[in-house]
């Protein structure tokens, strides 16, 4: 037998329903992908945080090695301005033994603030008071030699006094230590 429908049957529209369950789909996708991601970057972050904290002794190691270093080179610094400044005394005092002729004696050595030197000698002989000024003249970091006086102290012995005055270059002094050390 043979139905006939005169009641048209309207078909299902199942779009609006099939946009759903794809809205609904892509929400959940979005969803887990952002959990994961949110996931891995809370892992990620603790994991940064913990090699922060293990490498914070080094940090602090490091920074404590640099502020040591750089003490060293400002005390190193210092020490070579020291050196720079300061006067090679025993130098010039054993300069001036060895410069001595025989039969004479230093009796006083006194290193003055004007880049002077004051020396007091006992000589025998008049002549060596004039050799004597002469070795120092023809030194290089003497400027200047002053005779300043000079007298008989034992007329027995024949003894005579001599002071000596005598500016020193500073620069050609510290150049003749450097060379000599």
């Amino acid at each position: 037998m043979i139905d006939i429908n005169f009641f048209e049957k309207e078909k299902k529209n199942i779009a609006p329903y099939l946009l759903i369950m794809v809205f609904l789909l892509g929400i959940i996708i979005v969803s887990l992908i952002s959990y994961l991601f949110l996931n891995q970057i809370i892992q990620q972050k603790e994991a940064n945080l913990a090699k922060i904290e293990s490498q914070s002794e080094l940090v602090d190691d490091y920074q404590s090695v640099q502020l040591l270093q750089n003490q060293v080179n400002e005390l190193e610094s210092q020490i070579s301005q020291i050196e720079e400044g300061k006067y090679p005394t025993t130098y010039l005092y054993n300069y001036i033994q060895n410069t001595l002729l025989p039969n004479t004696k230093m009796i006083e050595y006194q290193f003055l603030l004007q880049e002077e030197l004051y020396i007091r000698v006992h000589v025998t002989d008049l002549d060596q008071i004039a050799e004597i000024q002469r070795l120092f003249v023809d030194t290089a970091f003497f400027e200047q030699v002053d005779l300043n006086v000079i007298r008989l102290i034992d007329t027995d012995q024949k003894i005579y006094e001599s002071e000596l005055t005598i500016s020193v270059a500073r620069d050609q002094l510290n150049e003749v230590t450097r060379n000599a050390n």
